[in-house]
């Protein structure tokens, strides 16, 4: 009478290590993909934050020069030793100042009567920037940033009205 395969010594044995086996594969596996996981999303996350922290200071400043575009209306001045962009801007009784630069490793801005009196410490906090530096050549304004690792990023703006002429009235 034939044996049974159950009936065989160490069969189950086999049987037992061989599902353990398996079962240990598949544990590893999962783990080792959870892991992977973790690591690529905390790194996802760095991204994001790396380029929120290079394309925000950026974007703000692109976005003001393009608002206050018109004749005259874009310099860039020393401020204490800093380096600061002037928007100027008039209305029907008065003209006014958006001073933007670095103090202390945040981007600041004040917003001021033309002529009036400004120090480094005056303007709001917008956010942190190690380094920013503004260059103009007649309608080409130079952003550049740099950022707590020492990488340096520049921005190329093209002004589209002449700096320089004088405004004329079409009255």
């Amino acid at each position: 009478m034939p044996r049974r395969l159950d009936q065989v010594k160490g069969t189950r044995l086999i049987e037992r290590s061989m599902m353990w086996g398996i079962l240990l594969i598949f544990l590893l596996t999962g783990v080792s993909l959870i892991l992977f996981g973790a690591q690529t999303y905390e790194s996802i996350g760095q991204d994001m934050e790396s380029n929120f922290k290079i394309r925000t200071p950026m974007t703000y400043v692109a976005t003001k020069v393009r608002q206050h575009d018109q004749v005259n209306s874009v310099e860039v001045k020393a401020l204490e030793g800093a380096s600061a962009l002037v928007l100027k801007e008039e209305d029907e009784n008065s003209s006014y100042e958006t001073w933007i630069y670095v103090y202390e490793g945040q981007l600041m801005e004040a917003y001021i009567d033309t002529g009036a009196p400004l120090k480094l410490g005056d303007g709001m906090v917008l956010m942190e920037v190690q380094a920013l530096d503004f260059k103009k050549e007649e309608n080409k304004l130079t952003i550049e940033m740099r950022t707590d690792e020492g990488e340096a990023y520049t921005l190329y703006l093209r002004l589209r009205t002449k700096q320089g002429e004088v405004a004329y009235d079409t009255k």
